[in-house]
């Protein structure tokens, strides 16, 4: 067994150490922990591999330091448990990268996992890894590193705790002059509140590297670089070329005694490669509530507003060419973010893909936050396939100031549903003159009388949504939507 005065000396090493080798394999990392039991951990790290280089190693370590109790630190080794690559540039089969014996730059990723190591009450925990730089020389630094994620953790605060974890793989390439949107959300087993941001890319236990100007860790691309606090959604933009890197920090509070503390983090460090490519990005339009075949991402939202115990039923339709007009297949998924929701796709892997999501909301869930799901597309360019991903909301409202479409001895039409301008009021039986649109929220938002059966009512000053047309002194309400 080492000695403690060894083992303080390893560490050292392993913290400080500001330019390590470079290893011609290394894009990425991202780390994070599972509670065991008691003091018991387990850290796990996602080793993501450039395939140009050597293999990936069979054990990487990981250096555990607490400033407060150095007595506890120690280096744990982690073992490569999964040996089914998975390569995260998506490349064209025609065009294979060097993961699957081509020649375009490739990344395939690996899980490592330690044994349940004893993590003693601290408030300062910090988990690192520490590779070199990818084969890659980075355009946004002034010189070449290793990289180091970190995680953290105050286990004297809480009794133990579950990281976040990221469930999708980080983005490795992007074509270069489209706004592409990638996922970053992450399984929060505790069910903490967390905070997404970007953070400097490590190269040592807190030393950044030095970025050149105007580059910076919330500005790694000549464009835009955005990220959404709350569920760590990207949207970046690249006007040129660019070998680059991005690091994403996940911090986890928790209600202790009234107050929210920080009880620990974690860390994503990716290499990114923007390129050319003449193919267009897919693009998905927002919220189709007439279920038609129309793409319109201007004047569609990406929000929407439904009722509770009414069948919502919501159109996603996908843009995507090539040069000369032609389409490339694409392929649908969503992230299943709304429970008891459905996203029947059709067509999927052809150019006229589209999807449908249908949910019944309950009483139970009406609540002033929106729920949110992401739908991701991916088409089959070359040499990689572009990708996507758009976040929907949808808020759930009561029912309609107890409203109801009911039947009467009369009927009354109104078409078309959904309308941009005019609506027509068609009647048969006895004539209704007075009419009320309600909001959802029960308010009048206009009256109007009509002297005809078939009268047609100017609707443009209304906002897009749902609303309530009901007669007055009728038993005659219907909802319309406003596009």
């Amino acid at each position: 067994m080492i000695s403690k005065l060894i083992a303080r000396t390893i560490i050292l090493l392993f913290l400080f150490n500001t330019n390590p080798s470079f290893s011609q394999f290394f894009s990425g990392a991202e780390i994070s922990y599972d509670h065991i039991a008691g003091n018991g951990y387990k850290l796990s790290v996602v080793f993501y591999r450039n395939c140009q280089g050597q293999q990936a190693p069979e054990t990487i370590s990981i250096v555990c330091s607490s400033i407060t109790n150095p007595s506890y630190n120690c280096i744990a080794t982690a073992n490569k448990i999964s040996y089914n690559v998975n390569e995260v540039t998506y490349s064209c089969s025609s065009e294979p990268t060097t993961c699957n014996g081509g020649n375009a730059y490739g990344v395939s990723v690996y899980l490592y996992e330690t044994s349940s190591i004893t993590l003693p009450p601290s408030p300062d925990w910090v988990f690192s890894y520490t590779s070199g730089c990818g084969s890659c020389t980075h355009d946004i630094f002034m010189f070449n590193g290793g990289y180091t994620v970190n995680a953290t953790l105050n286990n004297q605060i809480v009794a133990s705790n579950n990281s976040p974890e990221f469930d999708k793989y980080a983005k490795a390439v992007m074509q270069k002059c489209y706004y592409q949107q990638f996922e970053n959300s992450v399984v929060e087993q505790d069910g903490d509140s967390l905070v997404y941001s970007f953070t400097a890319i490590l190269n040592g236990f807190s030393n950044s590297l030095t970025y050149v100007s105007p580059y910076s860790p919330t500005q790694f691309l000549n464009g835009y670089c955005m990220i959404d606090p709350q569920n760590g959604d990207m949207k970046l933009k690249s006007y040129s070329n660019i070998k680059s890197a991005y690091g994403i920090i996940v911090k986890e509070y928790r209600e202790i005694n009234g107050s929210y503390e920080l009880i620990g983090s974690i860390t994503r460090s990716v290499d990114l490669i923007v390129y050319t490519s003449y193919n267009l990005v897919p693009m998905l339009s927002g919220i189709d509530t007439c279920l038609s075949c129309g793409f319109d991402t201007l004047s569609n939202s990406f929000n929407a507003s439904i009722e509770e115990e009414v069948q919502s039923n919501f159109r996603i339709n996908v843009l995507d060419s090539i040069v000369g007009g032609l389409w490339n297949n694409c392929e649908l998924s969503w992230d299943q973010g709304i429970q008891n929701a459905s996203f029947q796709t059709y067509n999927n892997n052809t150019d006229s893909v589209y999807g449908i999501l249908s949910w019944v909301p309950q009483a139970s869930d009406v609540r002033d936050q929106p729920y949110s799901f992401n739908v991701t597309v991916q088409d089959d360019a070359c040499p990689y396939n572009a990708r996507n991903t758009y976040r929907y909301y949808l808020t759930v409202t009561p029912s309609t100031i107890g409203f109801n479409d009911k039947k009467s001895e009369f009927r009354i039409r109104v078409l078309p549903n959904p309308a941009e301008d005019i609506i027509s009021i068609a009647q048969e039986g006895i004539l209704c003159t007075e009419f009320q649109i309600y909001s959802i929220d029960g308010q009048i938002v206009k009256a109007f009388r009509v002297s005809t059966n078939n009268s047609a009512v100017d609707i443009s000053e209304l906002k897009s949504g749902m609303y309530i047309i009901r007669a007055v002194n009728a038993s005659f309400s219907q909802k319309i939507i406003k596009l």
